[in-house]
């Protein structure tokens, strides 16, 4: 747009391709099936320029925005079901702050912000700005004979170097599966089901391409195979899978079936990583019993854990095919000890990815079981060598159980947060600590009848409290850069566990680097007070120890070399 400024008034500028077909009903309207986004953006851009003098411009909101008499006027770009009154609300009727669901309305907030500001910077081009909107910007309008070309054209907006997600990219191969072969119904099925999909998505704040490759890479471990490899680009695999040449009528019948099938899990799987990332929304819709606040529960640790990337085919499947909640609950606890000593807790496992595909390969088991046979092979016998027993549910049980008490006994546990000598772990880097303390904050409240929520560690900067700093931190009870000449900052007991608590950030920021006396004081003195957004038990329980800091000596660094952990 900035281009067309200083070229030959004459210049015409081609945004793009625009493909569409005619709709059935013989209103000579038409369905966009590429191009709707530059179409929506500039009809958005021509709503702005209206905005800034709606008399002047009334013709224009006529031609372009809403056509009819009143009571039947009519949208001349209609958006999609899921955007459609978002559009309404944000767009025609200006609401600022109106609730986003979507990823698509988070886009149009955007635009719309974007374009007023834009338009705000130079008011005295805005009827340049018009007349190239609308008299030099044109497209490559391409309208197939018939429908199942439009199929086609999916295809080649797939590959034509854009920037999608590989749940777009498969959505798209579906629908042109579907037109190509002449099955309507599984065509709005995956219509329907995508818009209850991006809605979770977009709760469980997953909207990116990364993020939704992720979700979808998990679903194909549990629905298709547990191949990490060909889990990376699922698009590939149903091209690969479901061919458009096939012309065996059993063949494509069985597909339709298995593709419908995968949607249907995947629509499933998109609720149950809302219920997994988002708060509360478990527990929305449906009565509220004490084995379904019990799954709750264990989300709230899951949630908290800083990597799941390993066990979530493996949550997936426990939810989808674990019958009573209660049961679900038994088989998330073990689940989240499992994440916790395994993929949580440092130096327990070599890489960060180790054992995921016997994992996997127990998700993909637990999905697909039959009866009480639930393994095949090697998963037929836990690690501890004991034959596994009884319902699917309770062998699914008893394995994880086993692979927890096989990878990291309570020894290891122990060894893990601990240091000997020669070891250089530094637990202040740990991605695990903040976790760590809040079960620990969360502990010390229970004799005491008090409750500690500990998703408070999940809350950044001004998420809480009246200061942008009002947050969760950890700190050094000796701090790294006291006494630095004779105990540098990486000295051992610098970097040891028991050397690191929680607290509000404005306390963090008061303390700095004074001796652990001062230090001690400061802190338990403040948070006696209201000077923290939070008080926390463990800052409190330092009050004991003050006695024996304010009496403390230093001795040479070898001396306190020695101290156990």
């Amino acid at each position: 747009m900035e281009n067309l400024y200083d070229r030959d008034a004459s210049h015409v500028h081609y945004t793009g391709t625009i493909v569409a077909s005619s709709r059935n009903g013989g209103t000579g309207a038409l369905e966009v099936g590429d191009g709707q986004q530059r179409l929506t953006s500039l009809v958005m851009l021509i709503k702005a320029i209206h905005d800034r003098d709606p008399a002047k411009h009334r013709a224009l909101y006529a031609h372009y925005i809403e056509r009819g008499g009143a009571g039947n006027q009519e949208l001349v770009l209609k958006p999609n079901q899921e955007t459609a009154l978002f559009f309404r609300e944000r767009v025609l009727d200006g609401q600022e702050g109106t609730p986003t669901r979507f990823k698509s309305h988070e886009n149009i907030d955007a635009a719309c912000r974007f374009f007023k500001e834009w338009l705000d910077e130079a008011p005295g081009r805005t009827e340049e700005i018009l007349r190239i909107v609308t008299q030099r910007l044109g497209f490559i309008f391409f309208m197939p004979k018939h429908d199942k070309e439009i199929g086609i054209m999916f295809e080649v907006i797939n590959n034509r170097g854009k920037e999608l997600s590989q749940l777009e990219k498969m959505k798209n191969y579906f629908i042109y599966y579907a037109t190509v072969k002449d099955r309507l119904r599984l065509h709005e099925r995956i219509n329907e089901r995508w818009r209850e999909l991006l809605e979770n998505l977009s709760l469980a704040r997953l909207t990116s391409t990364e993020h939704e490759d992720s979700f979808l890479r998990n679903c194909y471990l549990v629905f298709f195979e547990a191949n990490k490899e060909r889990g990376h680009n699922v698009y590939a695999q149903m091209k690969e899978r479901y061919k458009v040449a096939e012309t065996d009528t059993a063949v494509v019948d069985g597909a339709v079936v298995e593709i419908e099938g995968f949607v249907e899990f995947v629509a499933h799987a998109s609720r149950y990583v809302k219920w997994f990332y988002r708060d509360q929304e478990l527990l929305k819709g449906q009565p509220v019993t004490e084995e379904l606040t019990t799954v709750d529960r264990k989300l709230r640790y899951l949630r908290c854990h800083p990597v799941d990337a390993s066990v979530m085919p493996l949550y997936l499947a426990i939810m989808h095919r674990t019958g009573s909640w209660a049961d679900k609950a038994n088989l998330l606890s073990v689940l989240e000890v499992l994440n916790f000593r395994l993929y949580v807790l440092p130096r327990v496992l070599p890489r960060a990815d180790s054992k995921q595909g016997e994992l996997f390969e127990l998700a993909h088991a637990y999905y697909h079981r039959t009866g009480e046979e639930l393994f095949a092979g090697e998963l037929q016998t836990t690690h501890l060598k004991r034959p596994l027993a009884g319902t699917a549910t309770e062998r699914l049980l008893e394995y994880m159980t086993d692979v927890v008490l096989h990878y990291c006994p309570e020894v290891k546990v122990v060894q893990a947060l601990t240091m000997d000598q020669e070891e250089n772990e530094n637990y202040h880097r740990w991605n695990g600590l903040r976790f760590l303390l809040a079960c620990y904050e969360e502990h010390l409240n229970v004799p005491l009848h008090k409750t500690f929520d500990i998703q408070e560690i999940l809350k950044g900067r001004g998420s809480f409290g009246t200061l942008p700093n009002d947050h969760l931190s950890v700190e050094h009870i000796w701090a790294q850069r006291n006494l630095p000449d004779d105990y540098p900052p990486d000295h051992r007991e610098k970097r040891r566990l028991g050397n690191l608590v929680l607290l509000g950030m404005r306390t963090n920021t008061s303390v700095g680097n004074e001796s652990i006396p001062d230090k001690v004081k400061e802190l338990t003195d403040t948070n006696s007070t209201n000077k923290v957004a939070l008080k926390l038990e463990q800052i409190g329980k330092l009050a004991s120890t003050r006695t024996r800091a304010t009496s403390m000596t230093w001795p040479d660094p070898s001396a306190i070399r020695a101290r156990p952990n």
